[in-house]
Parts: structure tokens; C-alpha cells; sequence
């Protein structure tokens, strides 16, 4: 499930640079309140919650994963 989950983020990201929310070198985000990074909440916290994208501007886009 994991793995699936992984794989439907690293579409999510790929996806968001495509359209221009993202550059294809999106960074992780340090912080859950970082911006101009992504969250991948299966890798990091406590391992639950929800992926997101977060902008420059602190917009954040929450990638749907299950």
C-alpha cells in the first residue's frame, strides 16, 4: 500500500510540473509550514495525514492519494 501510495505522489508532483505549479526539482518541505516544497505525509511526520504542494505564496494544493 505503501509503495502505491508513493507512486501516486511522485504522479501528483510530476503532474503539478507539468501544468506550472511546480518546478520539476520540487524540494521537500522541511516543516509542515514550510513553502515552495512538497509534503509527503506517507514519508513524513508520523506517517498519516495528507500529501500537499505548498507555493510561494503558502497556497496549499492537497494531493489525493487513496
Amino acid at each position: 500500500m505503501r509503495s502505491i501510495r508513493h507512486a501516486l505522489v511522485s504522479v501528483a508532483v510530476a503532474s503539478l510540473a507539468l501544468v506550472g505549479c511546480a518546478s520539476p526539482s520540487v524540494k521537500e518541505c522541511a516543516h509542515e509550514d514550510s513553502t515552495a516544497c512538497f509534503w509527503d505525509a506517507s514519508t513524513h511526520g508520523n506517517g498519516v495525514g495528507r500529501s500537499f504542494y505548498a507555493d510561494q505564496a503558502g497556497n496549499i494544493t492537497y494531493i489525493e492519494g487513496r
